[in-house]
């Protein structure tokens, strides 16, 4: 299967069967071919935490994969330290993730988003090494860093008075100069 043959494969795929498709149709292409898909998608996929096994079995040990960023996230990625701080807002039901940013306020949204929130909202901080950073995504401008490997350094309620704040900025709309 060419690149063109994998776009097609899922193009009508939602957000929560998009990955579970990419994963079935790798051993009908390249490798190489197979993580340009995924790097393409990641940020289109609404259930990476279902797949994180089969991920991780594909995944584990690569670094940097170039397939998986445009040529302004390699730029970004080659220009983070050798350890990163990064963030997580979840639950604490996925605290475990592969998605993470290097922005504290982006990941302080994601709980109170609608299609991810949760009753106990959630600010995990952890420290990743650059060698266990699979990509960086910037096309929604979260910086949102990949990885399987995080060292959990600390897990915080998000303060509820937080939690309107983020809401208000998360959900507002820009208003139009006179």
């Amino acid at each position: 299967m060419n690149l063109a043959e994998a776009r097609g494969a899922i193009q009508y795929c939602n957000s929560f069967t998009r990955l579970r498709t990419i994963l079935e149709i790798l051993p009908q292409m390249r490798f190489s071919t197979w993580l340009r898909i995924l790097g393409e998608n990641w940020t289109t996929c609404d259930n990476i935490s279902e797949h994180l096994g089969d991920l991780f079995l594909q995944l584990e040990g690569l670094s940097g994969v170039p397939q998986m960023m445009t040529r302004a996230e390699r730029r970004r990625f080659a220009s983070l330290p050798e350890v990163v701080v990064i963030y997580r807002g979840c639950g604490e039901a996925n605290i475990n993730g592969a998605c993470w940013s290097v922005s504290k306020e982006t990941a302080e949204r994601f709980p109170f988003l609608n299609r991810y929130r949760t009753a106990v909202p959630l600010l995990v901080t952890a420290t990743v090494e650059k060698q266990d950073i699979l990509a960086l995504k910037h096309d929604r401008s979260e910086d949102e860093i990949i990885t399987l490997d995080p060292n959990i350094i600390n897990v915080e309620p998000i303060s509820q008075g937080r939690e309107a704040e983020l809401f208000a900025e998360t959900n507002s709309l820009p208003t139009l100069k006179q």
